[in-house]
């Protein structure tokens, strides 16, 4: 009896186990995202990239307004101008020159200061025709130097506004490039 009842008992906390690994993994949460993106669809232009809003349950992220020299953003490439990505300002837009967008990767970071479930989808505006990314994906972390990868790109197709879903998600081998 004792051995059944010790059986049953572990059996529930092994199966306790396997709920809570799961309800986790689907419950991902993530303080930074990133986007990184390579080539620009036209060779000759350079990336602009007006806007970036991360969507988590149907409210675009950041909600603060991005200012000169913000902590909350940081970029690989003409970070001083990063922020310009999240200032809201129609006009403006995060330049990446062209000899930074023909074959090496640039990323820009947003952190959100504390952890937010996993995005939905992020939305990509782009400052003028031809100057949208051709590949690029999507990353999130908690400590900035693990990556997990939300979404990873070809869009062969010029685009200046955007929505594109998360895929699943999976351990980024290549954090910085793509």
């Amino acid at each position: 009896m004792r051995t059944k009842l010790n059986s049953k008992i572990s059996w529930q906390i092994v199966s306790l186990f396997f709920l809570a690994a799961f309800i986790s993994s689907e419950a991902a949460s993530y303080r930074y995202l990133r986007f990184v993106g390579r080539e620009v669809e036209n060779e000759g232009l350079e990336s602009r990239i007006r806007e970036l809003d991360w969507y988590i349950g149907g409210v675009a992220h950041p909600i603060f307004v991005a200012t000169a020299g913000s902590p909350e953003i940081s970029a690989s490439k003409s970070g001083s101008t990063a922020y310009l990505t999240y200032n809201q300002v129609w006009n403006d837009y995060w330049n990446v020159p062209l000899n930074e967008t023909m074959h090496e990767a640039f990323w820009i970071d947003l952190d959100l200061g504390s952890a937010m479930p996993k995005p939905d989808s992020v939305r990509i505006r782009v400052a003028g025709s031809g100057r949208s990314q051709v590949y690029f994906k999507v990353q999130g972390s908690n400590d900035k130097h693990n990556w997990t990868k939300l979404g990873d790109y070809h869009v062969p197709n010029s685009f200046e506004d955007r929505t594109f879903p998360m895929e699943l998600e999976a351990a980024d081998p290549d954090p910085m490039g793509i």
